[in-house]
């Protein structure tokens, strides 16, 4: 004989018996009620093996990596050679600024005259003092009035281009036909349109 539950109030019912003892439902022979499954733990399952072993592999990952990357340290030589070389690109910049400041230019003599139309030219002669050609070096002449106001300006090209180391050349800038017009004289040099040169007056 097995005790089983019953089907309505679950109470012990023996499986010879017509019908339950504690509410009278009746008893069907073979009958077993459906078991309940067991309900799983509470306890968060551990995932397998241990964390410490990922943080190692982690930890050796990173090292071989840094090892592989890593620049190889220079040889005492090799940082000698680069601050030579620092060093020269220096001395080299300072000789740049220091030429771009020197003047290249001299004007050697410069008049304000007219011509027989009443135009107002500047005519000149300049030297090139650098050491290096000069190529179409253009002239910038300002027109004045007897006061000192200024009227209009004007430009014009030196005579020889290239103008080498040490040459000298003319140069002719025609200006306004404008009888207020009673002073004149050179304001710059350029190559070409270029950056202005540094120029130097006559002694």
């Amino acid at each position: 004989m097995a005790l089983v539950a019953c089907g309505e109030c679950s109470g012990q019912v023996s499986t010879l018996a017509d019908k339950c003892p504690h509410c009278g439902a009746p008893v069907i022979a073979g009958f077993a009620p459906p078991q309940t499954p067991p309900k799983p733990s509470a306890t968060t399952p551990q995932p397998s093996g241990s964390p410490l072993i990922g943080l190692l592999f982690f930890a050796v990952a990173v090292l071989v990596i840094y090892k592989v990357v890593r620049p190889a340290p220079k040889s005492d030589t090799q940082r000698a050679t680069e601050e030579v070389e620092a060093a020269t690109r220096n001395l080299e910049r300072q000789a740049a600024a220091e030429a771009a400041a020197m003047p290249v230019l001299k004007l050697v003599s410069s008049s304000c005259t007219a011509n027989s139309l009443g135009m107002v030219i500047v005519k000149g002669q300049v030297q090139n003092i650098s050491n290096r050609p000069l190529e179409r070096v253009r002239v910038s002449a300002g027109y004045y009035m007897a006061d000192g106001k200024h009227v209009s300006s004007d430009s014009g090209f030196l005579d020889l281009t290239p103008l080498m180391p040490g040459q000298r050349s003319g140069f002719d800038v025609i200006g306004p036909r404008n009888p207020l017009v009673k002073k004149c004289g050179v304001e710059g040099f350029s190559e070409g349109f270029g950056d202005q040169l540094k120029w130097e007056g006559s002694d």
